[in-house]
């Protein structure tokens, strides 16, 4: 289940990398996300990232014409008996105000850390929900394999900017190809489309492209 509630995000600067923790009602974070400085670049270039630390993972999205970054963040832990729990959060916030403490805290003697405060869920968009065992699977094998990052990455962006109405989620789930998702649209809580996200590598991965079955 996806978490709405408000929540205070806390971000730390490196010199080669910023951590991002969260902090709710109901939960905090069990680790901080760690991603590199460059990877923003990327976010602004393309509109969307997809990145992994550790067991956890998050999607990064540029909305609302870029004035505001939705973060879909999947936290995990693995556990001695290799059993993964966790859960999803998603948070918004305005994305000129972090790229500008971003670069300043790569000034000398420039911040160190700053926070900001999420509402709550507000995006236009569905909510793309990874937290199934099977989804959070093959993201992992994904991952695994940069250039299909890149590829899932564009395929997020380009077949899933479906308006949205009321409580609208896509849940990923598992499919027979490891690289491959299922998915199963809700609305109000109301099932809608049911498909597929199926990457094509006959020839190879350098190859290989994500399209839509439904």
């Amino acid at each position: 289940m996806i978490d709405r509630d408000p929540a205070l995000v806390k971000f730390r600067a490196y010199r080669d990398y910023i951590s991002i923790r969260t902090i709710s009602r109901k939960h905090k974070s069990p680790q901080s996300f760690t991603l590199s400085r460059p990877s923003f670049t990327d976010l602004e270039a393309d509109g969307y990232l997809l990145l992994d630390d550790g067991y956890s993972f998050a999607l990064f999205r540029l909305i609302e014409d870029g004035a505001m970054v939705q973060i879909d963040f999947t936290w995990l832990v693995k556990y001695s008996d290799n059993t993964l729990k966790g859960y999803a959060e998603t948070v918004v916030l305005g994305y000129d105000r972090l790229a500008q403490w971003i670069w300043d805290s790569s000034e000398e003697n420039g911040p160190e850390t700053w926070s900001m405060f999420s509402p709550g869920y507000t995006s236009q968009r569905p909510r793309l929900d990874f937290s199934s065992p099977g989804a959070q699977e093959t993201i992992r094998h994904v991952l695994a394999v940069p250039v299909l990052r890149h590829k899932l990455t564009r395929a997020f962006r380009d077949f899933f900017q479906w308006p949205r109405t009321g409580d609208h989620v896509i849940s990923f789930y598992a499919d027979w190809d490891r690289y491959s998702f299922t998915f199963r649209e809700t609305i109000n809580g109301q099932d809608g489309i049911c498909g597929g996200l199926v990457l094509h590598h006959h020839d190879g991965l350098e190859k290989a492209y994500y399209e839509v079955h439904t």
